[in-house]
């Protein structure tokens, strides 16, 4: 069964949620240091957060540049819609590719690809276009990141 919360985050669950996304492995009793609750409230709070399926998983950050993929590209992706689920399936197979949005607008499809120079990514393209010789990509190569939110934090409204 699903627990809902009855209302929406208050300020102290988006204090756990932000402390969380800072170090998920934190144990129980440093996060009710941080937010300033008893370590079995927390535990609750947390555990009312899971199963109203706000939060979803715990993860680790992983350089990619220290892995050896210090390129990422855009790549959008215009496709006839009857073709729609084979281009997908084929952006499915490519492991370097860490995230694939449908969209509304001009182009169909954005995705991110990360990759260990512009040549695999050029190859990957060229691959691409051989499978779906009727879709029109655009790549845009990134050259810096001028901001990324590790931490999701209350928004007003």
């Amino acid at each position: 069964m699903t627990y809902h919360l009855k209302k929406e985050p208050d300020a102290l669950d988006w204090k756990i949620l932000s402390e969380l996304q800072k170090d998920a492995r934190m144990s129980f009793s440093e996060l009710s240091e941080k937010v300033s609750l008893s370590r079995p409230a927390v535990a609750e709070r947390v555990k009312r957060l899971e199963e109203a399926n706000i939060i979803t998983g715990y993860s680790a950050n992983i350089n990619l540049k220290a892995l050896g993929y210090p390129i990422s590209a855009y790549l959008t992706v215009s496709v006839n819609q009857t073709k729609f689920k084979s281009v997908v399936d084929s952006l499915k197979q490519i492991p370097e590719i860490t995230e694939c949005i449908r969209l509304a607008g001009q182009d169909d499809i954005i995705v991110k690809i990360v990759a260990s120079s512009v040549e695999y990514i050029a190859s990957t393209i060229d691959a691409l276009l051989e499978a779906h010789p009727d879709c029109k990509y655009v790549t845009f190569v990134v050259m810096e990141s001028l901001l990324e939110h590790d931490v999701i934090t209350l928004f007003k409204k």
